[in-house]
């Protein structure tokens, strides 16, 4: 009988290595820690080590949380138009050609800004009456055109009512 067993020994069937001890292994212990904790990128690199904080270098920009809007940029107004259109259909009581074409002029003034069509023809009575109303306010912003609009339905409702 040849071979490394001796007579009288019996060698033991080994099972396979597990995943884990081959890792043991083939990396120290030191390196299997580093590499729970690192990306494998960050692998081999240096660790970091904590330094002071710096600010930042001024560039004349301003945090997020420090940036005002201007006081006629307010959504209040928008909220405060779209309730003022919604208003003036609800309204019972007769309301005259001139404040017709005045509530339309800051109307179109506010949703469309200046007047970008071209004149009419003078045949056309009605469309050449909004057109010259709306005309007029040329030059307007959109958020004073609202605030203009809002008021005129307010005093219109209080008209209604009163």
């Amino acid at each position: 009988m040849g071979g490394s067993v001796g007579a009288g020994q019996w060698a033991a069937p080994q099972s396979p290595p597990t995943i884990s001890a081959l890792a043991r292994r083939r990396r120290p212990q030191s390196s299997r820690r580093s590499a729970r904790t690192r990306s494998p990128h960050q692998q081999f690199a240096a660790p970091k080590q904590p330094g002071p904080q710096r600010p930042l270098p001024a560039r004349g920009l301003q945090p997020a949380n420090s940036f005002q809007r201007p006081a006629s940029a307010t959504p209040m107004c928008q909220v405060e138009f779209e309730m003022a259109c919604a208003a003036i259909k609800q309204l019972k009581g007769p309301v005259s050609d001139r404040e017709k074409l005045l509530v339309y002029s800051f109307y179109k003034q506010a949703t469309q800004g200046d007047c970008n069509i071209p004149a009419p023809p003078a045949t056309d009575v009605k469309a050449k009456a909004k057109w010259e109303a709306w005309n007029e306010n040329r030059g307007m912003s959109k958020m004073d055109a609202m605030r203009i609009y809002v008021a005129k339905v307010e005093e219109l409702k209080k008209n209604d009512t009163g």
